[in-house]
Order: structure tokens, then sequence, then C-alpha cells
């Protein structure tokens, strides 16, 4: 027992660093570099520069923002046509900031995945459990991003070695969708589950990645994959470890005082003071409508009538009014009467970037999860989770489920009131088989099958012609 005190003394000791300081990184090319990985801490530099391109990935006009309009729940601002370029998807408008996102934080990942399992760095004994762990973010880090891509893109290529030339990378085409998944992304999300430290014993290092992260996109993937019973299992090991809760209020989930909450499980970190600021308020905020056309703006985003309405019909008002307005004064003192997003916005801050951090998932995301892997195995197993489903909408004023009103349709609708806004609506849809009957009777539009997914960017086939079209672009 002294010795795994000791242990993981040393583990909180080498994270000295406070809140978000731990943003801070080696110049960019000593990260791509194996000569410069001597020891521990060295390591420790090359693992945060994992989470930096994570937050490119979820800032403003990139994951989030992107998946909300391709659902029923954004808009852009201000144009006649809702949503306008709706599945839109062609060789100039293919997502590639995920591609080229993605794939760089995928080759740093690669990187210190090899670094830490070749060993060729000073370390003791004692560094064991350290070393484990920062293997684990790195191995979720790579998992996340493939996650993300095979959903938006379908099958791509799988590359597992750190090249120092990207040229080494073509000839390798789309790896097939199921392989990726059985390589790298539930290994990657297992071994997270198993490795990382739990939320509990990560001192003031709530922005990295902890076990409890690490079962929830575990469960996430074995949801998407329809495997339910392991979705269960790996949902339940986060439920039942009592390292995360609900905030006792709506307004405490998304405020900057209240960062890394008890609710958060992953979350990007954002630090205006040491130029990591998120300009997601930019994008998605009222505070920017003004400043970029009195008329129209290519930019600034806001909710699709089709939310609005869907929050009104449910008389889900306390929600509503705390995440979405419908009308503000503005900083430049112009009144805007459109529905706009209060998540992870925060107010007054104009084209300024904020410190508001992003929730890739949260406890409530979590206990949802789990409701739907138990109802896909048996309607009356979903009563295992009716309690915890009922605190989620207690706490937004809204009437309890009973176990013969938990239905599936009730479990997404819930997900779409409770998480707006955070990415997971679109996904959602897919993973449910619903984004083409969603979108025809909400929004009028008819999605041909080859739509549900991205085009591949013509720029990445032109560089590699291994690299094919998806049928129907």
């Amino acid at each position: 027992m002294k010795k795994n005190v000791t242990i993981l003394l040393i583990f909180i000791l080498s994270m000295t660093s406070c809140g978000k300081e731990f943003l801070n990184q080696p110049p960019e090319d000593q990260l791509t570099s194996e000569v410069f990985y001597k020891n521990v801490s060295q390591i420790n530099l090359g693992i945060i520069g994992c989470y930096t391109p994570l937050q490119n990935m979820y800032n403003g006009g990139n994951l989030a923002w992107t998946l909300g309009l391709v659902s029923d729940e954004l808009s852009i601002w201000n144009y006649v046509v809702e949503p306008v370029d709706l599945f839109n998807k062609d060789f100039n408008n293919s997502a590639s900031w995920l591609w080229s996102i993605g794939y760089n934080n995928i080759q740093r990942c690669n990187r210190m995945i090899k670094v830490i399992k070749d060993g060729g760095f000073e370390s003791k004994p004692s560094d064991a459990v350290l070393l484990n762990s920062y293997l684990a973010e790195a191995e979720f880090i790579r998992a996340l991003n493939y996650f993300n891509m095979v959903r938006v893109y379908g099958a791509v290529p799988l590359v597992t070695e750190p090249f120092n030339d990207a040229t080494q990378a073509i000839g390798i085409g789309r790896t097939p969708v199921s392989e990726i998944y059985e390589k790298v992304i539930i290994p990657g999300f297992k071994y997270a589950a198993e490795n990382a430290l739990v939320r509990s014993k990560m001192g003031n290092q709530l922005g990295r990645v902890t076990s409890g992260a690490g079962y929830t996109l575990l469960g996430e993937v074995y949801l998407t994959l329809k495997r339910y019973p392991e979705a269960e299992a790996s949902l339940k090991k986060v439920i039942e470890s009592g390292e995360y809760n609900l905030m006792p209020t709506l307004g405490q989930v998304f405020s900057t005082t209240t960062e890394n909450n008890v609710e958060s499980i992953f979350e990007i970190q954002y630090a205006e003071n040491l130029g990591a600021g998120s300009l997601y308020n930019r994008w998605i905020g009222y505070n920017i409508a003004p400043f970029v056309g009195a008329t129209a703006s290519n930019q600034s985003i806001n909710v699709s009538k089709a939310l609005v309405a869907l929050y009104k019909s449910e008389n889900d008002l306390q929600r509503f009014n705390t995440w979405v307005t419908e009308s503000i004064v503005n900083p430049s003192g112009l009144l805007i009467v459109d529905p706009f997003p209060r998540k992870n916005v925060t107010t007054g801050l104009g084209v300024v970037a904020q410190n508001n951090n992003f929730m890739v998932t949260r406890y409530a995301d979590v206990i949802l999860m789990y409701a739907e892997a138990l109802f896909m195995q048996s309607p009356a197993k979903a009563a295992v989770a009716l309690s915890d489903v009922n605190r989620i909408r207690t706490r937004a004023g809204m009437p309890s489920f009973t176990a013969a009103t938990l239905t599936l349709d009730a479990i997404l609708k819930e997900r779409q009131l409770e998480l707006s806004f955070e990415g997971h609506r679109w996904f959602d849809l897919l993973r449910t088989g619903r984004a083409k009957t969603v979108m025809a009777s909400t929004l009028n539009i008819n999605v041909p099958d080859f739509q549900l997914l991205f085009p591949i960017p013509i720029s990445e086939i032109q560089k590699d012609p291994t690299l094919t079209q998806t049928p129907g672009y």
C-alpha cells in the first residue's frame, strides 16, 4: 500500500502546473522529434502537445458547429432558407478541416505512443503508473479523432506509425471502418478506461483524460456498433464509480466559474490569457451577429426554428431560457431578435476570444446513453435508468418519466433537449438510423443515402490517388 501511495504522489506532483496552465507546450519542432524525449518530464510535454489540435477541432466553426448545421438544431443566421447549404456537400464543402486537424492530431499521438512504448528515455520503476496514464491519454485522443472521422467520412486511412514525411502515408487508401474500430478506436478507449487515473486522483489537472472518459467513449462506441450489453457494462462503470454527478442547476453546468466540474467527463480547455482562447462565440453566439453584416452573415449561427418549436411544444422553458436567447441587446447596442445559443458563450465579449471550455461529454450524456443501451436490449430493462434520467428532468423543471413512458423516442428527445449544441445530435440520428426520416419530416429535406457521409476532400484525393471518393459524390 505504501508503495502505491508513493507512486500516486509522484504522479500528482509531476503535474505541478495549475488549472489550464498544462496547455503550455514546447516548440513544434521538438514535439515532432523522438530525439527530444529524454525523460518523463519531456514525455509529459509531448502528451500535452496531443491536446492542442483538439482546441482547433472543437473551436468555433468546426466540429460541433458543423454537426449542428447538418442536423436540425442550428442554422445560418438571417438567411431566408433554413438551414442554408444543408447537405450541399461537395468538393468545396467537405469538412476538410476535420481531415487535416484529425490527422495532425493522430500523428502527434502516434509519435508519443511509439516513444513511450519504445522506452528509449530515462525513467524509474516508480514512473510506471505515470507513463501508463500518459500512454492512455495518447491512445484516447487518437481514438477520439478516428471515432469522429469514421462517423463523418466513413472509411479513412488507418495510420498508426509516426511519419517524418507526410508522403509516407500516401498509398494506404481507405481502411474499412470495422477495421479501424477493432484496431484503434475500441483498444484506445479501452486502454484509457483501464489505465488513466480516475477523476478524484487528477488533482489540478482535470482537463486531462481520465478513466471515466475512457469508459464513456468506449460505451458510446459500443452503442454506435449496436453492441448493447457491452455499452451497458462500460457506461455502468462510469455511473458506479461515484466520480461524477449532475450539477445542481442548469446555469452551473457551463459557467466559466465551474469549469471541469463534477458533471464534466471530458472537456476541451481554453485559456485566453495563454493565447489559447476559444473563438466559439465568434461563430455561434449572439455577440457576433451585428458585426458581420446588417442583413445576413456567413458566420454567425442561430438556433433552428425546429429546435425552438420543440422546446416550446414540450414546455421545456427552463432549459430553453437558460441555453437559448430569443432577443438581446448586443455589446454594440443593437437589438437582436433571433434565437441564439447561450451555451458555451460568454455574454458581452463581442469578437474577443473567450475562456469558455467545451464539454465533449458529460454525466447527463452518460445517463441517457445508458438508458438507450438498456432499452435496446429490452424496454423493461430501461427502468434501471429511470431514476437517473428523471434527475435530469427534475433539474430542468420537467415532469418525470414513468417506466411506461421511458421509450426510445423519449430518450432521444431528452438528448436533443438536454445536449443541444454539444455536437451529439447528428451522431444520434446516424446511430439510430433516423437521420433521413428526421430531416424529411422536420426540415422537408430528402437526403440521399450517400450524403449521410461527407465527401473525402478533393485536395487529399489529388495528393493520393488511392483515396477513392465516396460513391455518389
